[in-house]
């Protein structure tokens, strides 16, 4: 199997952003597979996109200037750039307002999840792109509000209660790159809070040599998550297809 160029970028961007895109990063592993794909369906999306648990916005850059409106919805709290304060199971939008609307790692912190799937497909015009990253093996964080993990079949099952049609669904690497980013974020990240920032020295071998073994031997079960893309069906009347989408590897 041809090996596949990862995703790196140039020039300063978010921390957040910086850690997935740049190979001295602790979480470049996951960020080799889902920021190509982030990259794609922005450069497709028009009009307004709703960013839910926005926090400091660190994927705004992704959608270029044919979106007309990028709109931060997260909740008060120290650092975020939220344009509005709201919760997510009652998003402050028209119902049938939005072209798009993307998450990333907010589902996991939902006590019902299914709550917010229904407001995601309310605000949405019809066949508008629903764009979600999420964690399907992840260790606890955000306490006390760390609730859920989603296989791929949790995620579709959310979407199709709420006429939300599978487009792609995109496994964030397979077990090489679970292990990988299991280790750089965690252990040597930890590490280097004790040894110094030097540390970092160790990743691009490390997130390289993981990446090689994860494009040498895929194995997909094993992936710590999913960047899922759902349409709005059009018809209110009309049932997804629970066969209908791809998965495909980045």
């Amino acid at each position: 199997m041809p090996l596949k160029r990862p995703f790196t970028t140039t020039g300063a961007v978010p921390q957040v952003l910086w850690q997935h895109s740049s190979l001295l990063g602790f979480d470049w592993l996951r960020g080799a597979y889902f920021l190509p794909v982030i990259a794609r369906w922005a450069k497709r999306t028009k009009g307004i996109v709703v960013d839910v648990g926005c926090g400091t916005k660190p994927y705004s850059s992704f959608f270029p200037a044919s979106a007309t409106r990028y709109l931060g919805v997260d909740l008060p709290r120290p650092g975020t750039l939220a344009d509005v304060y709201a919760n997510a199971y009652k998003l402050p939008l028209k119902s049938g307002v939005a072209d798009a609307c993307f998450n990333a790692w907010l589902l996991d912190d939902l006590s019902e999840p299914a709550e917010y799937f229904q407001e995601v497909a309310r605000i949405l015009k019809d066949d508008g792109i629903a764009i979600m990253l999420e964690n399907t093996s992840f260790p606890e964080h955000d306490a006390p509000h760390d609730f859920f993990r989603f296989s791929r079949y949790g995620l579709l099952h959310l979407a199709h209660m709420h006429a939300l049609s599978l487009v792609e669904m995109h496994p964030l690497g397979g077990f090489w790159a679970q292990i990988g980013t299991w280790f750089l974020s965690f252990f040597l990240k930890g590490a280097s809070g004790h040894l110094g920032a030097w540390v970092r020295i160790l990743n691009p071998p490390l997130n390289s040599l993981f990446y090689l073994l994860d494009r040498v031997n895929f194995i997909p079960r094993g992936t710590s998550g999913y960047l899922a893309i759902f349409r709005k069906v059009a018809s209110a009347t009309s049932q997804p297809d629970a066969a209908q989408g791809e998965a495909s590897r980045t």
